[in-house]
């Protein structure tokens, strides 16, 4: 692991630690496009008496929590490679 890798990381968690923390909740709204914004798409997990269908597509993405996502992804491919350095 580079220490460029780790800053980068680090960075983007940041980010959305401070996303999450201030804009994300006046993002969210009953209905939306962007799947992590739509309170519906996040009510309708695994509870049948929860699940309501949307009635429109989950077309668009957020960059702020994409990034989030990518990070990590990064961090799990990371952990699972052979090539991690304990220190």
């Amino acid at each position: 692991m580079s220490g460029d890798w780790a800053r980068n990381v680090k960075g983007v968690l940041k980010e959305g630690k401070m996303d999450l923390k201030t804009d994300y909740k006046m993002h969210v709204v009953l209905e939306s496009q962007c799947p992590d914004h739509c309170c519906e798409f996040a009510l309708s997990g695994s509870v049948k008496q929860l699940q309501k269908p949307c009635n429109h597509d989950h077309s668009l993405l957020c960059g702020r929590c994409n990034n989030l996502k990518v990070a990590i992804a990064d961090i799990e491919a990371t952990l699972h490679s052979d090539n991690i350095i304990y220190r």
